[in-house]
Formats: structure tokens, C-alpha cells, sequence
């Protein structure tokens, strides 16, 4: 009796668990493979290194990962030894970043486990704070998981209505920094001088080796405009006027507009080294990420003002500890955020050495809000203004909590069906 009971009791345990997975996977219908940045993992703990055999290997392992399904520290380790098969990583990863586990004796066995650990860790990480965003979205049913040993996330989730809204929380990187700015009134003499640079220059065949669908004909004015003004003629400088008609640069980190076709065209235009050249090297450009409200064909273009020696931000979103939306009387979106006391202190110097000026508060390179500093802010609080809709507030709002990827993740694969 014993056994028959104990059979049965089995039998239907079995039979349950059966019925869950059938269940659970009938639910996830929707699935997508997710790809980690690698190669910028390698590129940030090498400390963007200029090393000519470190370079062309990493030229090398990016293309050889277009065609193989190993982990990219091998494929790397590969395309390094061919290179120079005598080179020693550690005089490459010997930074900042890695100065605990890496020293100028290290062999390179004991580089790329160090480097393994490292892509595991963001991996790790990656997968948490994906987990906590798809949580935070309301979807409590999913499957989160590595594919083997390959820089791949596998994500399963039941359909949704707003597919198109669960991407962006995937792909989103939420990498939220805040920088000092530049006056367009301060860098237009540079840009004059760019212009010059450029009237050596076919302007119109750039443009349409840029956009090879498209036919770049300008009409006579716009032609006959560049060939004094070549990159105003893509980018429309941020000029104003005085009641005596004295047209001059504005006072604001705007320098200029460009239609969502032309952006390709200005970035490639600004970044030829004839260009960059004629810059201040502290000069960083980043785009709105939204077009201006008078015309939404049109994107701004803003003056970052890099104060550090390494490049980065003075400050960034992992200060941040909570962020809410909040509507005003007329109905204006905004977000605001708190920081902790170390965010805080830096938030009280930076303003305080900006007043009168603007702080840029960037997502993913791109600029969400540039407001003017009318005083020192001495308490960790700061809202973000930027045309949001309340569904794109909410969503933002739920990615700064779940905090930023450590790399940025690219769909690469998906199958959908939509509730």
C-alpha cells in the first residue's frame, strides 16, 4: 500500500510539474537574443590604448566575431597572437581599471582570465539589472538567462501590447551623466574657421556618399550658400538678433540645427581631423534627442564642455537614488531626481561654478535637458524637462532605477507575438 501511495503521490507531482512547464512556456511567447558590447569592455579597460598590435587585433577580432559563435576574449586572444605572437598584454591592461588583478608581470594567460572575469561580471550584472527593469515594467513572468558561454542574453516573456516600449527598456543603455557646457558665442570664431577647412571640400558628393539611396541636388541658393558656408549649409548656426537687426551667436550651448537627414552628414563633417583640428579639444558635441518643439524636423546641437583628464563626466546617474514623475498646471512632464550625499556635494560645486551658464543632463549621449544654473543648489535634487510623454517619462523613470548597464546591448534576434 505504501508503494502504491508513494507511486501516486509521484504520478501526480509529475503530472503537475508537467502542466507548469507546459504552461509557463505556452505563456513566454515572446523571445529575444540580446548581444553585449564586448569589444567596448575591452576598449574601457585598456584605457581606450593606442597600442598599434592591440589595435589592429581588435580590428582583427571584430571581424573574425562577424563569423564565429566563440566568446569574444578568445577570439580576441586569436587575433593577438596573430599579430605578434611575442607581445604581452599586460603592458596594455595594466590601468586603472584592472590594477588590482593585472601587473606588468602578468602573463597574458593571466590577462585574459582577468578579462573573462571582468565580460562574466557585466554579463552578470547585465542580466540583474534587465531583470529589474522588466520587473519595475509590471511583466512578472520571464526567463533571463546567459546562452552558454557567449556574450549572448536569452529573454522570454509573455506578449504585451507595447512591444515596441519593452525594447527600449531593453536596449536602453541608461548611461545618465550631467556636464558643464559651452557658450555658442564662445566657440563661433572655431566654427568659422571649420567652415574654411571645409571650402576644400566637395560637400554635396559627401553628402551623397552618405546617403547613397537618396539624390543630394541642392537648389542654387542653398549651393551657392555652401560654397562660403559649407557646414552652415547642413548646420544651421544658433544666431539672433538684436532690435538694430545685429545678427550674433546665442548665449546658450545650442550651436546650431540640423534636419534628421543631415545629422549623419554634420557628425561626419565635424569629425574629419582637418575639422577637429580647428576645435578646442575640450569640446564635445552631442545632439538633443528630441527635435525642437517649433519644428520637429529639426535637431539641436550642443557644446559639452569636457573638464576632466580621462574624459569623463564630473558627474553620473549611479549617484542617483530615487527618480519620480511629476505633471505640472500645464501638464508638463517632468522627472525628478534625488541623489546621495556624495552626488549631492558634487551637484553644490558644479552649480556653483556654473551659475549663469548651463548643465547638460545627457542619456546615452544624447542631451535630454541643458538648464541655466540661476543659483548654487546646495540639496541633491534636479529635474529633467524634455517634451516627454507620460509614457515615456514612466519608462525612463523605471530604467534610472534599475540603474545603467555596464555596456551597451543590442537586440540581435527576436521572435514576437503580440497580446
Amino acid at each position: 500500500m505504501r508503494n502504491k501511495k508513494a507511486i501516486s503521490v509521484w504520478v501526480i507531482v509529475a503530472s503537475i510539474f508537467t502542466t507548469c512547464t507546459f504552461s509557463c512556456k505556452k505563456e513566454l511567447e515572446n523571445s529575444f537574443v540580446v548581444k553585449i558590447s564586448a569589444d567596448e569592455l575591452l576598449l574601457t579597460l585598456s584605457g581606450n590604448s593606442k597600442d598599434k598590435n592591440f589595435r589592429e587585433a581588435f580590428k582583427v577580432a571584430n571581424e573574425m566575431q562577424r563569423v564565429s559563435n566563440e566568446n569574444y576574449i578568445t577570439i580576441f586572444s586569436r587575433a593577438f597572437n596573430e599579430v605578434d605572437s611575442n607581445a604581452n598584454l599586460a603592458t596594455i591592461f595594466s590601468t586603472v581599471h584592472l590594477r588590482n588583478r593585472i601587473s606588468y608581470n602578468s602573463t597574458n594567460e593571466e590577462v585574459l582570465s582577468a578579462l573573462k572575469h571582468e565580460l562574466d561580471d557585466a554579463i552578470d550584472k547585465s542580466i540583474n539589472i534587465l531583470r529589474s527593469r522588466i520587473d519595475r515594467y509590471g511583466i512578472r513572468h520571464q526567463n533571463i538567462q546567459r546562452i552558454e558561454n557567449s556574450e549572448n542574453i536569452l529573454i522570454e516573456l509573455p506578449a504585451v501590447k507595447n512591444i515596441d516600449r519593452v525594447k527600449r527598456l531593453i536596449e536602453t543603455r541608461a548611461k545618465l551623466e550631467f556636464w558643464e557646457t559651452y557658450k555658442f558665442s564662445e566657440l563661433y570664431s572655431y566654427f568659422e574657421d571649420a567652415n574654411e577647412v571645409l571650402c576644400e571640400m566637395d560637400i554635396w558628393e559627401i553628402a551623397e556618399e552618405l546617403k547613397p539611396a537618396e539624390q543630394y541636388v541642392p537648389d542654387s541658393a542653398r549651393a551657392a550658400f555652401a560654397k562660403q558656408y559649407p557646414l552652415f549649409a547642413f548646420l544651421r548656426p544658433a544666431l539672433t538678433s538684436d532690435e538694430a537687426g545685429k545678427i550674433y551667436p546665442k548665449q546658450s550651448p545650442v550651436v546650431g540645427y540640423a534636419t534628421k537627414k543631415d545629422t549623419a552628414t554634420v557628425n561626419y563633417l565635424l569629425n574629419k581631423d582637418q575639422v577637429t583640428k580647428k576645435l578646442p579639444q575640450d569640446l564635445r558635441l552631442y545632439w538633443g534627442f528630441k527635435p525642437i518643439s517649433r519644428d520637429e524636423n529639426m535637431m539641436p546641437l550642443l557644446a559639452i564642455k569636457v573638464t576632466s583628464r580621462d574624459g569623463s563626466a564630473p558627474l553620473d546617474g549611479l549617484v542617483i537614488t530615487d527618480a519620480t514623475v511629476k505633471g505640472d498646471q500645464n501638464d508638463n512632464i517632468e522627472i525628478n531626481m534625488s541623489m546621495n550625499s556624495e552626488g549631492a556635494k558634487i551637484w553644490q560645486r558644479i552649480t556653483a561654478n556654473n551659475i549663469g551658464r548651463s548643465i547638460a543632463i545627457t542619456l546615452d549621449d544624447y542631451v535630454y535637458s541643458y538648464p541655466r544654473v540661476m543659483s548654487e543648489i546646495k540639496e541633491g535634487q534636479i529635474s529633467i524637462t524634455g517634451q516627454f510623454t507620460e509614457e515615456e517619462a514612466q519608462n525612463l523613470v523605471n530604467i534610472l532605477r534599475s540603474g545603467p548597464l555596464p555596456l551597451p546591448v543590442k537586440i540581435v534576434e527576436e521572435n514576437i507575438k503580440k497580446e
